[in-house]
């Protein structure tokens, strides 16, 4: 792979990884806003199981074009496969 193609790669890592947050956001915020209805009141604990979770996903998805980015930058210095990094 040339210095090109790396950039290339780099970049559509960066905006996939800026599309995925932005989505991620949209949806937290959707939540909260569901959360303050006076007819979601019995799920609140629910709701508050679903943002840990989301927020988890967000920290677990980061991890992973952080690591991704750095394999296209420093491609060899390689200490993981991709099928451990997209199934942990």
């Amino acid at each position: 792979m040339n210095e090109r193609d790396l950039g290339l790669l780099e970049g559509m890592i960066g905006r996939l990884s800026s599309d995925l947050n932005m989505v991620k956001a949209f949806s937290h915020v959707a939540l909260r806003e569901i959360s303050k209805l006076p007819e979601t009141e019995e799920y609140q604990s629910l709701i508050k199981d679903v943002e840990g979770l989301h927020a988890q996903n967000v920290l677990d998805t980061d991890k992973v074009f952080k690591e991704l980015l750095s394999y296209t930058i420093n491609p060899d210095q390689r200490d993981f496969s991709l099928d451990e990094l997209l199934n942990k």
